[in-house]
C-alpha cells in the first residue's frame, strides 16, 4: 500500500488535509468497500490491479508499518484514546468519533473520523 498524506489549510481555495491510499483492487472485500463509502472515501481506478482511495473526512491520522493484513474495520486503539484524551481539554465529546483502521499490505493506517 502506498500512502500520500497532504497537509493543507488553505481556506481561501478550500484545500484541506487529505489522505490517499493506493491498494490492490482484489484486497478489498464488499463489506470493507461499504465501510469506506460510509466514511466518505472517493474511489479511483488507476491500473488494472490497483485503485486509489482518498478522503478528507478525518480528524487525525496515524500510520505504522506492522507487517500485517487485518482488513478494514472500526476499533478504538491506544492511539485513539490518547488523542481523545488530548481533545478532551477542548471539551470535545469523544463518543461521537470513530477510529477507522485500514490494515493492508503490512501497513496500518488509523483515521479518527
Amino acid at each position: 500500500m502506498r500512502i500520500k498524506y497532504i497537509i493543507s489549510h488553505d481556506k481561501i481555495n478550500e484545500n484541506f488535509d487529505f489522505i490517499e491510499l493506493v491498494i490492490s483492487k482484489n484486497s478489498i472485500s464488499k463489506k470493507e468497500k461499504e465501510i469506506l463509502q460510509k466514511c466518505c472515501f472517493i474511489f479511483e481506478e488507476i491500473e488494472n490491479t490497483q485503485m486509489k482511495i482518498k478522503t478528507d473526512n478525518f480528524l487525525n491520522c496515524f500510520v505504522e508499518i506492522d507487517g500485517k493484513n487485518k482488513g478494514i474495520y472500526f476499533h478504538k486503539t491506544k492511539y485513539f484514546y490518547t488523542y481523545m484524551k488530548d481533545l478532551s481539554y477542548l471539551r470535545e465529546d469523544p463518543s461521537k468519533y470513530e477510529n477507522l483502521i485500514i490494515s493492508k499490505d503490512g501497513v496500518r493506517v488509523e483515521l479518527i473520523i
